[in-house]
């Protein structure tokens, strides 16, 4: 008697999750997917400084116009010796919002630079180092004598310089973070780190400044890329000195080790997130939104047998091809949800290896195991398909038609159809 209903039950559940892509616990919400492709837009546009420009009001020759309300503040660019840091500041009167945008890595040369250093000691509050006899004022480069290019010597130069708490503020009077926070063991991709170091007095100044004029708006990190890695950093920095900020990123790489990932969930509340926490996963969605997307091999470098770790705040977006829809993305849990970015690092190439030391711990592994599907096409088009094709400073941001160009598994998608690899199929 009981078997209908039961089987109209299961009729019923079966059609839904065929309706919804059986992840209607995962999918993000509307409201949040707005949120996601309009920060996509805002980055896309941060790769107009170093070309074009952006100019005041708020124009350029991308995305611009988009964003009415917006104010422009400053941009900067630290220049092709310092680790070439470009991005912009801006108002958001309509949203009440500070925004940082920070530029990704235009060329692929560039992408494995960036990714191809060792790890460093990761410390919150080192000492802050003496201030410079002319601290950078503006966003444009200055002319300097040979000898401003200088990299430093010696091994502990680059320590030196960090300052990862205070220095370029008003003084100590601002630092409102918990100074009894210790990351255990944590390491940073020094890369990422001494490139954060240059961009760094670019910014706190006007993140110093604007707050108290401006106490009704938050900050809202926004990064591609390179600039992902750049805006985890700089929410971690942040955070420390007790200020309140949402960071969303694209693509973003590994930016440090097991240490620096815990860290960096606790300092978010990351912990507690995904389909176990509230609001269906999206409560350490309101912090960090690390969006990661099929097919794009950056977020799985550098490599897991080098030390380095993905930290949680994971966004999946599942469609190997844009555009996107509401149902394409969803909440991963935890640091590594397989069903994720992390699903694909399960195949791979096995390649030998010498032992590699980090910070005095060996790593002896007989073989590191590279994920697979490592294409040029993968880097050329997934690492920039988040919504839009991110990183062209154009108008449209998409001139020639790529928007559903497949890249991925032969795949065609959107209103541009096609097939196969777009950018080719040469192994990294």
């Amino acid at each position: 008697m009981h078997i209908f209903p039961a089987a109209l039950l299961l009729l019923l559940s079966t059609a839904y999750a065929a309706i919804t892509g059986g992840r209607s616990d995962r999918t993000v919400s509307p409201a949040l997917f707005a949120d996601l492709e309009e920060a996509a837009r805002l980055a896309d546009i941060a790769y107009c400084v170093g070309i074009s420009g952006i100019w005041k009001p708020f124009g350029c020759l991308s995305r611009c116009g988009d964003f009415e309300g917006f104010e422009l503040v400053d941009t900067w660019n630290t220049g092709p010796l310092r680790s070439d840091s470009c991005g912009y500041v801006a108002l958001d009167h309509v949203k009440k919002r500070i925004v940082v945008a920070f530029r990704g890595t235009y060329s692929l040369a560039s992408v494995w630079a960036d990714l191809a250093t060792t790890p460093q000691v990761y410390v919150p509050y080192p000492e802050p180092p003496p201030p410079p006899p002319h601290p950078p004022k503006s966003s444009k480069p200055r002319r300097r004598g040979w000898w401003g290019w200088v990299p430093w010597i010696g091994g502990g130069g680059q320590q030196d310089i960090l300052a990862t708490a205070v220095g370029d503020g008003d003084g100590d009077g601002d630092r409102q973070g918990d100074e009894r926070l210790v990351c255990t063991n944590c390491t940073v991709h020094a890369g990422f780190l001494t490139t954060w170091t240059h961009t760094r007095p670019y910014l706190l100044p006007h993140l110093t400044r604007l707050p108290p004029h401006l106490p009704s708006y938050t900050i809202h990190l926004i990064g591609h890329s390179l600039g992902g890695a750049l805006a985890a950093l700089a929410g971690l920095e942040l955070r420390a000195r007790g200020v309140e900020v949402v960071v969303t990123t694209f693509g973003e790489p590994r930016i440090g080790n097991a240490g620096l990932v815990g860290y960096l969930d606790s300092v978010f509340g990351l912990e507690e997130e995904g389909e176990k926490g509230t609001g269906e996963g999206e409560g350490g969605g309101e912090r960090f939104r690390r969006v990661t997307h099929k097919g794009d091999p950056v977020p799985l470098l550098p490599l897991e047998e080098w030390g380095y770790a993905m930290h949680g705040g994971e966004i999946y977006i599942s469609r190997p091809t844009i555009p996107v829809g509401e149902g394409d993305v969803e909440m991963c849990v935890g640091d590594a949800d397989v069903r994720c970015i992390a699903g694909a690092d399960e195949g791979g190439v096995v390649v030998d290896a010498e032992a590699l030391a980090v910070d005095g711990t060996v790593v002896d592994e007989a073989s590191w195991r590279v994920p697979g599907r490592f294409r040029v096409g993968q880097i050329l088009f997934a690492h920039r398909d988040y919504f839009w094709r991110v990183g062209l400073c154009v108008p449209g941001g998409d001139p020639a038609g790529w928007g559903g160009r497949g890249w991925y598994g032969g795949e065609g998608g959107g209103g541009g159809g096609g097939s196969g690899n777009a950018g080719g199929g040469d192994e990294l």
